[in-house]
């Protein structure tokens, strides 16, 4: 266990990348996992290229090796908003959709 967190401590990348992914984990097993298929999906591949890059690359902080997983941690929380965007404006939609359809239901006074 002790290697493991010194080896976190040593890859800045894949401590970003489980300080991000892990309470995005946290939250959606707490709701359930209600639809959280490309969620679940783009978290975890996220923590696995990090992971595997770390374990691949080594520990880069400085030099385009740092600069692109640094963007690779910026495009997954855009992703991320992306993904929430999709499903809240699916979700409301719906919610829209079937309102009109009561509305156009009820008797005109």
């Amino acid at each position: 266990m002790l290697l493991v967190a010194r080896w976190f401590a040593a890859d800045v990348h894949a401590s970003l990348a489980v300080a991000l992914g892990v309470p995005i984990l946290a939250v959606e097993a707490a709701h359930g996992f209600v639809g959280a298929g490309p969620i679940l999906a783009l978290t975890t591949g996220y923590l696995g290229l990090q992971v595997g890059l770390a374990l691949v690359v080594g520990h880069a902080r400085r030099g385009a090796r740092g600069i692109a997983r640094l963007l690779l941690a910026v495009a997954f929380v855009g992703a991320l908003e992306l993904v929430d965007a999709v499903r809240s404006l699916e979700t409301n939609g719906v919610r829209v959709l079937a309102q009109r359809m009561l509305e156009g239901m009820r008797p005109v006074a």
